[in-house]
């Protein structure tokens, strides 16, 4: 007797792309070579200048879609883009300088029952191959929304797959020119307001790819962004997790100052955040604290600022 074939659910992956003619080709292969089949990928191209359309040309396959959008340096209309012409139940990101393993999507879809996002490690490639580092994510605690404003931000775009419905509940991504860089961040916890159902995978089921063009810009208005998201969510928390939730704001400046150069103040922002009841936090701020101290120590008139 011959079973009948069970479809499987369709996938819709959005792909947002500029000027990624190097290494778009990586990306679209990962994709298309998923053991899950039935899926389409969105790749939405902000006019690259590039030869990108050659490339996403070349591999004819009816699963692409590509569309030239001008974003006008808001990435988050080009995957709002993206979702507007999603099909699929379930929608995942995927930057196109990163790329994943041939079974990434067939083990998300054994994650779906009873979850609406879903995120997992990625492994981090840099120009000189494999690093012994990920990018790890982490199991959220109940309510989902207290512990990413309290802990930080644990899902990493190209790693979410996200019910199509929960996304548009949730408005989409955030284009407002304030929460540029840190607009995923405000979609997962839009999404948090409205579900619980955050599943976490240990396993690495795709690649970051760390040092080419994707590198953070640390900077006063990166600062200004972890900013303009406390401020949007704090008034949506009890008044002693609002204290937790300032307490990371001041690690997360205190981290940007550092890489700005800027000891001193990084310092004043890790001395906030060192009274966190999150142990990573606390440990992490005096690390830094001791180390500031030592270079300013050691190059005193280097590192005064």
């Amino acid at each position: 007797m011959t079973l009948p074939d069970v479809k499987q659910p369709l996938v819709s992956v959005i792909m947002p792309t500029y000027n990624h003619a190097k290494f778009i080709g990586k990306a679209i292969g990962s994709v298309l070579n998923q053991t899950h089949k039935n899926l389409e990928l969105i790749i939405i191209d902000n006019y690259s200048v590039d030869n990108t359309e050659e490339i996403v040309k070349s591999f004819n396959d009816h699963r692409i879609k590509y569309i030239k959008f001008m974003n006008n340096g808001v990435i988050a209309a080009s995957r709002n883009n993206g979702l507007k012409i999603a099909k699929g139940e379930w929608v995942c990101f995927l930057d196109s300088d990163d790329w994943w393993y041939p079974k990434k999507l067939e083990t998300v879809q054994e994650y779906t029952s009873g979850s609406d996002i879903i995120y997992h490690n990625l492994d981090i490639f840099t120009l000189h191959g494999k690093s012994f580092r990920k990018i790890k994510g982490r199991k959220l605690k109940p309510p989902v929304f207290v512990d990413l404003m309290i802990k930080g931000n644990a899902l990493s775009n190209s790693s979410v797959s996200a019910k199509r419905d929960i996304i548009e509940k949730a408005g989409g991504f955030s284009e407002e020119k304030e929460l540029i860089a840190v607009e995923d961040n405000d979609l997962w916890l839009k999404i948090s307001l409205i579900t619980d159902r955050f599943i976490f995978i240990p396993k690495s089921l795709g690649v970051y790819r760390k040092g080419v063009n994707n590198i953070t810009v640390y900077n006063d208005t990166q600062v200004q962004r972890h900013i303009a998201l406390y401020n949007k969510y704090t008034k949506f928390l009890k008044h002693e997790d609002m204290i937790e939730a300032e307490k990371y704001l001041s690690y997360s400046i205190g981290t940007i100052r550092r890489y700005m150069g800027q000891f001193s103040k990084s310092k004043e922002f890790f001395l906030k955040s060192l009274s966190s009841k999150d142990f990573k936090i606390k440990i992490r701020s005096i690390i830094y604290i001791l180390i500031i101290l030592l270079y300013q120590l050691i190059y005193p008139k280097i590192h005064k600022s």
